[in-house]
């Protein structure tokens, strides 16, 4: 089975500059925990997610990446300052295009720890996009957007 086969077209979106009130606000009404993240030109450049905005309102900063993640364990996470989609998003987002087996998305999704996996035609494994795109999901319903883009998740 392939993405394009369990992935929902037109979801909803937000862009950068969406405030994250407007952003508990839709995920509320429409019973979804995450959003893509669309710039002016509809790329895809993250996810923001219930998990994003209940991080920043209970003050916990976000483990520090990398090898030396360590030394700067003592600096203020910036996602805690957020007051847009923009700010408090995941990024790059992670991506997959539509011809890829379903198993190769699940595996993805497990693998790295995310519920939403935005589907775009000739996408790599992060990025962002001008195409089209669709989005998988690991659980939950989705809504159909009302936005113009063309974002779908799997």
């Amino acid at each position: 089975m392939k993405v394009e086969q369990l992935m929902t077209h037109d979801p909803l979106t937000v862009r950068l500059d969406t405030s994250l009130k407007d952003v508990a606000a839709i995920l509320s009404s429409q019973g979804i925990s995450g959003l893509p993240v669309l710039d002016g030109d509809s790329r895809v450049l993250g996810v923001v997610s219930e998990a994003d905005i209940l991080r920043k309102e209970q003050g916990l900063g976000g483990p520090r990446g990398g090898v030396l993640g360590w030394l700067d364990r003592g600096a203020p996470d910036p996602k805690l300052e957020a007051r847009t989609a923009g700010e408090a998003m995941t990024s790059p987002a992670l991506t997959i295009g539509p011809g890829r087996p379903a198993a190769e998305a699940a595996k993805l999704m497990v693998e790295r720890g995310i519920n939403r996996l935005p589907v775009i035609p000739a996408a790599g494994s992060s990025g962002s996009s001008r195409a089209p795109i669709s989005c998988a999901r690991s659980t939950g319903r989705t809504r159909r957007s009302s936005a113009r883009s063309r974002t779908t998740c799997c």
